[in-house]
Order: structure tokens, then sequence, then C-alpha cells
């Protein structure tokens, strides 16, 4: 939790009141009467609860310039809210510096970025333009193809991007983020760019935090926490700052002295008596509660519920302070199922206050009830509750489990009908501005939540026998689901749900269609399903086999089998077609540290071997989940002389995995090494690596699975066959 808190948080960021803000690129303090300068002086100092509570409302008032509006827009570019600007904006001066950078923004092209950046940069020469194109660009590298575009864009922009420690500061942190897309040598160049421009500027909001970033990647947490408060008595102003202190002193254990907590309690409460909290405070209660003053942090967050009531803050604390409640660690999954009940019932008031009217409430919420019903099974009341309290866009994770148990169809039915209204009218609402070019991803993934929500109102139909109307809605589903899941994947959304092609062949098995059904059944076998229940495809399946044999079993079990194997060998030709056609040099390590040992390992040592290697984290929710499976594949090959498993760690400290290992009995070799996984250019957790003899990949899982022990195997033992 110490590394994650301080991010986590900035990025599900409130509203703050941090005015009047003091920029040090600004000779005066910008209020909000002047809406440019302050949102400009917003942005600089880092206070995204600024740009993100009255940046909207100065950019949505009447007669807001264009400069106004790109200030706000460009923090929304790529929402809805963004594109409608970015409309208007065009509407009214399409060739404008301050629409071309909106629209740089909201691109989904890094090469059409720099282009439009380009067109602005031939009518301004301001360097506010270039500050935001450069963050315009590197948005836009999702891939390794793109960050190549983004060196070119700053070569040709040598120069003004050279004019100022600011400029130096936009280009510094868009080459870092092009360092996680295999751009090995970004992350020093960005550091080397930070420091020109603290040398011209040593009271650069942006290029202080910034640099303290980098410093906390490398887990150089004392000098993260020595340039922060070289910087307390100017920098203070920034939500940011204020944030990434926090963080720091809890990194470094410095908020374990009692005279640290006192100074960021104090701090906090300074905050408070400004105005609305945002993530400053939140951050702080966090690291309070970490650090064993949990007075401290109860009276924070009581404070904040008694002075904003009816507020995301306040909603934010209430989830806080009923948290802590739950035991020492204020753990859910070590909550007593009477702790767990208590927080569920705050959860759910908290939803039915603040869910549908602040997205990042609702997503902390969904997510404690996922976490308590992973510990205690939830009714079907339960369940319903849930779906109800939750909007369209996190609902359907409680209504789709309820649907496959067959209860509350009616009050489901219901349910989902309001849902798909509600987002039929925001389709009408939020069409125009999906012309651009970076909805594509955003409009599949809206229809494919459409599709859901059809498909859970006709299964709800087809349990109360109404085969008309369900057979029209499973229809309707299909339709939106049977797209790309992504630009370049050939897998359909319905591939990932394994209860609604259930469903189908639920259907088909009622109207008669055994082949079709029998179809569905087999693409639902196949596909993975990560509920704690029985597959949902195997009721399905015996309900097919009664129907065709007059309700006879005779034979089922000989039918199950077939069905079993038939998926077992589809999903081994799957695997084994994922094996890379032209093998890659594993990047080469040396030295790192075995947890638990005094040993050492480097990739010379393990020449000749087969290897496998796990890159995960314990903040990871996936690579949690799939460690008893890889458990069992270390226990299966730890005692072949020619097999070696290892997992590397990502973002932890020693006692933090140390702790996890010997709370699940895990008995995992670990190495201990976060700089590694940038240099290899791992992104993505989980990670498998499966290394040849020669110390060359010949496969790359990327994600988890729950049949990892088979699925691995058939990797494995595929490269070491002969050829």
């Amino acid at each position: 939790m110490k590394n994650l808190v301080t991010a986590s948080l900035l990025v599900f960021a409130t509203a703050s009141a941090l005015s009047p803000l003091y920029s040090q690129s600004s000779p005066t303090s910008p209020t909000i009467d002047h809406p440019e300068a302050y949102l400009r002086a917003a942005y600089y100092n880092e206070n995204d609860d600024i740009l993100s509570r009255d940046g909207k409302a100065l950019a949505s008032s009447k007669g807001a310039s264009l400069e106004t509006r790109a200030w706000y827009a460009q923090s929304v570019a790529r929402e809805p809210e963004g594109f409608a600007l970015l409309d208007a904006m065009q509407t009214e001066k399409p060739d404008d510096p301050w629409t071309l950078v909106v629209h740089a923004y909201a691109t989904g092209d890094a090469a059409f970025s720099a282009t439009l950046c380009e067109q602005a940069f031939a009518k301004s020469t301001s360097p506010d333009i270039a500050v935001l194109c450069a963050r315009a660009v590197s948005s836009q590298v999702t891939d390794k193809s793109a960050a190549p575009q983004l060196r070119e864009f700053f070569e040709h922009n040598k120069a003004r991007y050279e004019a100022s420690p600011d400029t130096l500061t936009a280009e510094a942190s868009a080459l870092y983020r092009s360092s996680f897309f295999g751009d090995k040598a970004a992350t020093d160049d960005a550091s080397a760019l930070l420091d020109r421009a603290l040398a011209s500027d040593p009271h650069n909001v942006r290029a202080i935090l910034f640099k303290a970033n980098l410093l906390s990647r490398k887990k150089q947490y004392k000098e993260e926490l020595a340039l922060l408060e070289g910087a307390k008595s100017w920098a203070g102003v920034s939500g940011t700052w204020h944030s990434m202190w926090y963080g720091a002193l809890d990194k470094t254990e410095e908020l374990k002295k009692p005279e640290r907590q006192k100074e960021v309690e104090q701090d906090a409460h300074a905050l408070l008596d400004k105005g609305e909290p945002g993530t400053t405070l939140l951050v702080a209660e966090h690291d309070l509660l970490e650090a064993g003053d949990k007075k401290a942090a109860t009276d924070l967050q009581n404070a904040i519920v008694q002075k904003f009531p009816n507020t995301p803050a306040a909603a934010e604390a209430e989830l806080q302070r009923a948290t802590a409640k739950l035991n020492a660690d204020a753990s859910i999954e070590k909550a007593t199922p009477a702790a767990r009940a208590e927080l569920e019932k705050t959860v759910l008031s908290v939803l039915q206050r603040y869910g549908a009217s602040d997205r990042m409430v609702e997503i902390r919420c969904a997510s404690a009830l996922t976490q308590i019903y992973e510990q205690d099974r939830p009714t079907a009341a339960q369940l319903l509750a849930a779906a109800k309290a939750t909007s369209w866009r996190m609902g359907d994770n409680f209504a789709t489990p309820l649907m496959l148990r067959g209860e509350h169809s009616d009050e489901l039915a219901q349910l989902a009908q309001q849902r798909i209204n509600e987002m039929l009218r925001l389709a009408t609402n939020r069409s125009k501005g999906w012309h651009y070019e970076s909805a594509a991803d955003d409009m599949r993934s809206y229809w494919s939540q459409l599709g859901t929500w059809y498909g859970i109102l006709g299964a709800a139909q087809l349990n109360e026998a109404k085969l008309k109307d369900a057979g029209e809605n499973l229809q309707s589903a299909e339709t939106m689901l049977q797209q790309q899941a992504g630009k370049e994947e050939p897998t359909t959304f319905l591939d990932y749900s394994p209860e609604l092609l259930a469903e189908f062949g639920r259907y088909y098995t009622e109207t008669g269609d055994y082949p079709k059904a029998d179809q569905y059944l087999a693409r639902s076998l196949s596909a993975e399903y990560y509920g704690k229940d029985e597959h949902p495809s195997i009721a399905a399946y015996k309900a097919l086999y009664l129907k065709q044999h007059n309700g006879s079993n005779q034979g089922l079990e000989a039918y199950m089998a077939k069905a079993y194997e038939i998926d077992r060998q589809h999903r081994k030709a799957q695997v084994l077609k994922s094996r890379l056609p032209q093998p890659k040099p594993a990047e080469p390590f040396a030295k790192l540290a075995l947890l638990g040992t005094k040993q050492t390992v480097s990739l010379d040592d393990l020449k000749n071997k087969y290897v496998v290697i796990n890159f995960w984290g314990t903040w990871c929710g996936p690579c949690k989940g799939e460690m008893p499976e890889v458990q069992k594949f270390y226990d299966k090959y730890k005692d072949d002389p020619k097999v070696v498993f290892l997992t590397v760690d990502e973002g932890d400290t020693a006692d933090q995995v140390s702790k996890f290992l010997a709370d699940k009995k895990y008995t995992l070799p670990v190495l201990m090494q976060t700089e590694y996984t940038r240099k290899a250019d791992v992104n993505a957790f989980p990670t498998t690596w499966f290394i040849d003899p020669n110390g060359r990949i010949d496969y790359e899982k990327i994600g988890s699975s729950q049949r990892l022990v088979e699925e691995f195997t058939w990797r494995l033992e595929s490269m070491m066959q002969p050829n």
C-alpha cells in the first residue's frame, strides 16, 4: 500500500479548493475572476482538483474563451465532455491554435496529433501551446511503434522545447511516458532535461514533481523526500505536491515518527480550512492510518464529513472511516463476517447517496462490495441491491451473477430495461463526439456495455419463459458484443463473456435448436470464467443433454467428458499458436537478489535451462488471483534439473512481499528488482516469460489465467520437445 496510495488517489481525484493559486510562470496570484490565468496556474501547479471542479464551471460559462475551454478540455479530451467542448470550439474557430491543441489530445493517433500540433505552432509562438502539445502527443503513445514518433516530434521542434524551463519539463514528462513503451533511454533523458529546467528555474513546480516521480521510480525515496521538502515553502499551493510529500514521508517511514504525524495532521487541517477537500486530504488520511495514528485520521475524516457534507470527499471519508473499523490493518479479507456486513451497509448507503453523481465514489464502493462478496457468498437479494445501487457502468458486475442464479428475474428484467433506456438516452447525447478518432475504443466499450445489459434482460426474460422477448433481446446483445474487443484484436467482446454465451445456449435449447445450443455452449466452456461457482456452461450442457434425451441422464457422463476434451484440445491449439514466430532475446540481468537469501541470480546462470519468469506485485489483483496456480506450477517443476522457475516483484518492499508469502504459505522464489521490469519493457502485470536454453523468449503470456498449470505446462513442454 505504501508505494501505491498516493498514485491511486491521484488518479481517483475529487474536487479541491486551494485558491488563490500562485504560479512561478505568472507574476501575480490569479483568481477565478481571470479564468485563463486561473486555470493556467492550476495546470502549471499540478492542481488537477482545481481543473476538475472550477475548470468545468468556467469552461461551460457563457462567453468562455477558447483558451479557458482548452485548459479544461485537455483534462477530459477523450471523454464525452471533452468531445462536446471540442465540437463547439471547432464550430467557432476550427483553425485556432487552442482548438487544434484540444483536437491533438482527442485523436487516438500519435502522428496525427503531432500534425495538429505543428499546425498550432504555425499560428502561435506561445510556450503554453508547446507545453500542452507535449502532453497531447505523448498521450497517444500506447505501443512501441509510436515511441519513435514522439522522439521525432521533439527533434523537429527542438528550438521550441529548448525555450524555457516549462517547455523542457513538458518534453521530459512526455519522454518519460515513452519509457513504458520500449524507449529505454527515455528515463535518463527525461531526468537530464529536468535537471536543466531546475538549474534555470529552481522554483518550477512541475519540474520538481516530475523529478521526484523519477526518484521514486528508482526507489530513491530519501532523495525524493529531500527534493520535495526543499520546495515546501513555495510549492505548498500544489495539491499534487502535498500528495507526493505525504507519500514520500510514508515510503521513507518518516511518518512513523510522532513529530512527522503531527506535521502532516496540522498541514491537512490547514488545507481543510481553505475549502472542499480533494486528493491531498484523502492521501493524508490514508498515510496517517498506515503510520498508526488512527485517532488523527479519524478526526480528519470526521472534520471532512461535518464541514463538507453531501460531497464526494465526505463519501470518501465515510468509506475510509468504515473500512478502518474492520480490524488492525483495515483488511476486508481478514475481517469477521459481522464486520464485513456492517461495511456492506455503509457502502450501499454511500452508493445510494453519491454513486450516480460521482464516478470515482462508485468505483471505490463497487470495489469494496466485490471484495466483500469474494469472502462471503452474497445472497440473491444482496446482489440485486448492489446492482440497483450502482449505475450502468458498474451494475452488471452484480447483475450478471444474479442472472446466473435465476432469482428475482422480474426485478432484474426491470432494472436491465431501466439501464438500457438510460444508456440509449446518453448515446443520443454523446453521439456527436464519437466521430473523433479516439472515440473508436470508447464507442466499442460503450456498445459492449449496452450489449451486456441487453443480454441480462434477455436472460431474465428467459427465466420467466418469455421466449419471444428473450430471443429479441439476446439477439440485440449478440449484435453489439460481436465486435472486436480492440482495434488489432480478433477476439470479440462475446468471447470474454462465458455467462452470456451460456444463456444463448440455454435459449436455443429451449427453442429446440440443439446444434446451435451446442455451438454456443462450446464457446462458453472455452471462455475464461472468473466466478467461484461452477462454470455456467456446465449446467446448460446438462440441460441440453436431458432435453435431447427426453430427461434421461444415461450417457451424460460420457457426453460431458467429450465436451471437456474438445474444449481442452481447442485451448491447447490456441496456446501453442501463440508461440512467437521469431523468439526474442530476453533482457539480460545480473545479480538480482533472491528474497530471503544471500543468493543472487543472473540470466547467464540460467543458460542451458528452460526458464519461466513470472512478473507480479502484491498490489496487482489478477497477479494475486492466479498465485495459487503459480505455486502449483512451481511445485510441479521445482525438482526438474532442466527447469528454473522465478518470479520478479514490481513495486513492493521486501517486507511487504515476505509478509504476503508467509500469510499465504507460498514458497515461490522471488527476485526483488523493480528497475529490471522497466529495462525489460514489462508494462502489464502479470506477465510470464518462457525462455529457451539460449536465453530467448519463446512465449510471452500477458495477463492471468485460471487454468494456469495446464496451459503453462503446454507452453513449457512444447519448448522441451525436439523439433
